[in-house]
């Protein structure tokens, strides 16, 4: 039987147990008030090295983008890079925005501001309050849910979970019928033309998607424990 746990962007340990392969890394997102910022901004942890898989992955032409790097500045313990992004539009012209990563010893936590000032990025990294666990990164400003949840992604295996907490606005949007009863919950069918599964269990919500033809991830979702903080 196979451990790990991660942190979300509040720094809340979500954890999983199951007999599967759980040595893939965790994503973790979220909206965030930084101190005095003019609106909710949306922040994403990686693993370290998200910039350069960036950058790498703009050399082989897997993005249709212009890219361009302005500079790397020493914040809090880690490197922040900054970098020019032109992406075309369906409508015609192009979306410019500063697309910026802080890199630390083993999380990468990504931000983009639109239009082309970098000095908006150093102003916004001075306002919110971030730290490196070895789990992952935790915001400490304050999470705003009103946009959207809190979100976590993790590949098991063939199976792409998506994890949220149960929050009130999570609960809302849950079945109001009983599911399938499981070793660490209730399952559900996420809707009657998806293959996705719904895992409810006592502080989480995880919808389990198949990578592949194939229905692995409902075995996964009916033995797998997953909790929040």
């Amino acid at each position: 039987m196979g451990n790990t746990s991660h942190a979300a962007l509040d720094g809340a340990r979500v954890r999983f147990q199951a007999d599967a392969d759980l040595s893939a890394p965790m994503t973790a997102s979220g909206f965030v008030r930084p101190r005095g910022w003019r609106r909710a901004q949306p922040f994403n942890v990686h693993p370290a090295g998200r910039s350069e898989r960036i950058q790498a992955a703009v050399d082989d032409g897997e993005f249709d983008v212009e890219y361009t790097v302005l500079d790397d500045v020493d914040h809090n313990g880690g490197t922040l890079r900054r970098a020019l992004v032109r992406r075309p539009v369906a409508t015609g012209g192009t979306r410019e925005f500063v697309l910026t990563v802080w890199e630390g010893s083993s999380s990468s936590l990504a931000t983009s501001l639109p239009g082309t000032n970098p000095d908006e990025v150093d102003d916004l990294f001075d306002r919110v309050a971030f730290r490196e666990l070895r789990t992952g990164i935790a915001v400490d400003s304050p999470v705003d849910e009103s946009v959207r949840p809190l979100r976590c992604l993790k590949e098991v295996g063939d199976t792409l979970l998506e994890v949220r907490p149960l929050s009130p606005a999570v609960t809302r949007t849950l079945p109001r019928q009983r599911g399938r009863s499981v070793d660490h919950g209730e399952i559900f069918r996420r809707n009657q033309t998806s293959r996705d599964v719904l895992l409810v269990t006592e502080t989480a919500a995880i919808y389990a998607a198949p990578l592949g033809d194939h229905d692995n991830h409902v075995d996964l979702a009916a033995e797998i424990a997953v909790s929040w903080g």
